[in-house]
């Protein structure tokens, strides 16, 4: 696959077709450079479209819609219903299927080079395929993650990961989850609202690490109200006839889920270059996305936290661009973080403990949804949305637990990343009614002048 004459036989090879690869590809292929896109899967657009963020949203939305459709006695509305749980496997495949023809038609129309194949680093500029060895100008890995397996509970015919959790033709009638993470805590409230009996195990103190401990909160009493079994500070020992056992109890388990957290898929001849990885595998990259080798660059999931396909996106984008001489760099962007649980919690920048810790002086107040007239329109009245602004009150971060809060989030990381003060915040007019009023009565509230909240 080498041209005479030692030439590059591609421009730029993109090693995986997930949301960073393709989205490269798309770029590199707009800006003029042959690309060949690597991936060895069935279809492109890698876990997240195939695996992962597209079919756990479809089956989120179908169960939900089923819940409401059978638990809305309170808006006057008696529904008996059932669940083909093959049905909905159908249509959720028939999502996934749309998208990644839509993928495939776009590298197709870029003139795009695909191949299905796995390749393996041999050199700074050149793979080895199975079809013979592919040189190139620069490569972009982004190859992703893959699921951790625990030792004492490996994946097996009923030992889950979210993949295999997302194919179920059948409801189980038990479910344990490890994990109460996003992926765990998304999946647990499909099959608690489909009629399973779900425990969630979490080794931590508090659901959905890292996230404001107040969302999870949130989180963890609608859990409760579905009928969700959960357990902190619990470790999973081991699954066996039916049982799981965890740190001072256990749970029936027709099946178990093990969604503790991702690991790089970077087991790709790395060291065949002058790519550096840390010290739990991930690629090292600076702002640029570019590796300690000049002609190597590397996004999304495979160079660490945090592992988001809207991360991925923007690194791709980066990468390509950086290739082709136009200035662009991952450097103070913000990256929104969203689980799609019951209520959907979103968070941007800075929690308030997390800038009090870096010596910051802050403002910061939070907006109930029962105070919005939208939210009880929708009977869905738990949650808020809180602001963190800086002593000069500009937005430093946002934290939403609330329905669509995965749509709310973005209106507040465009001002988290421009700076918007709590002043332009609460002089912006807002629909009404809607929930995206939360953010201006959240600004207002921190400003002091609140009209909808009662003041203390």
């Amino acid at each position: 696959m080498v041209h005479p004459g030692g030439q590059a036989a591609t421009d730029v090879a993109v090693l995986g077709a997930g949301p960073g690869g393709y989205v490269a590809a798309l770029r590199l292929a707009h800006l003029g450079k042959k690309v060949t896109l690597i991936d060895p899967g069935e279809h492109l657009g890698g876990v997240c479209l195939n695996e992962g963020c597209i079919p756990s949203k479809a089956l989120i939305h179908a169960a939900s819609l089923f819940h409401r459709a059978t638990h809305a006695e309170q808006l006057g509305i008696a529904l008996q219903g059932r669940v083909d749980m093959a049905g909905m496997q159908r249509w959720k495949q028939g999502v996934v299927d749309r998208l990644a023809r839509g993928v495939a038609a776009l590298c197709s129309q870029r003139k795009v080079t695909v191949v299905k194949d796995s390749g393996r680093f041999v050199a700074s500029d050149a793979l080895q395929l199975s079809s013979g060895r592919l040189t190139f100008g620069c490569a972009i890995v982004a190859t992703g993650s893959v699921p951790v397996q625990l030792p004492n509970l490996p994946f097996g015919h009923d030992v889950l990961d979210a993949k295999q959790a997302l194919e179920l033709t059948e409801i189980p009638k038990s479910l344990a989850v490890v994990g109460g993470g996003y992926i765990g805590l998304e999946l647990s409230t499909v099959y608690a609202k489909l009629g399973a009996k779900v425990t969630v195990v979490e080794m931590m103190p508090q659901l959905l690490p890292g996230m404001d401990a107040e969302l999870a909160k949130v989180v963890l009493k609608r859990l409760e109200q579905l009928g969700v079994a959960v357990h902190l500070n619990a470790k999973a020992e081991g699954f066996q006839q039916g049982v799981l056992r965890f740190t001072g109890g256990e749970a029936p388990a027709e099946k178990v889920l093990v969604a503790v957290g991702r690991k790089p898929n970077a087991d790709i001849g790395l060291e065949s270059t002058g790519a550096k990885r840390d010290g739990k595998g991930f690629i090292q990259v600076d702002e640029r996305c570019r590796t300690a080798d000049p002609r190597i660059f590397a996004v999304g999931d495979v160079t660490g936290q945090p592992m988001l396909a809207h991360r991925a996106s923007a690194m791709g984008k980066v990468a390509a661009e950086t290739i082709c001489g136009i200035p662009s760099s991952m450097a103070n962007r913000v990256i929104p973080a969203v689980a799609f649980t019951d209520p959907e919690v979103a968070s941007v920048g800075l929690t308030e403990q997390d800038a009090r810790s870096l010596g910051m002086t802050v403002k910061t107040a939070a907006f109930p949804l029962r105070g919005l007239g939208r939210a009880l329109t929708l009977g869905e009245s738990e949650g808020f949305i809180r602001l963190v602004a800086d002593e000069k009150g500009r937005l430093i971060g946002a934290h939403i637990a609330a329905p669509e809060a995965s749509e709310l989030i973005n209106e507040a990381s465009l001002a988290v990343q421009r700076g918007v003060t709590l002043e332009e915040l609460s002089l912006t007019v807002h629909q009404h009614p809607t929930l995206s009023e939360g953010l201006v009565e959240a600004a207002e509230a921190a400003l002091g002048r609140a009209i909808h909240a009662i003041m203390r």
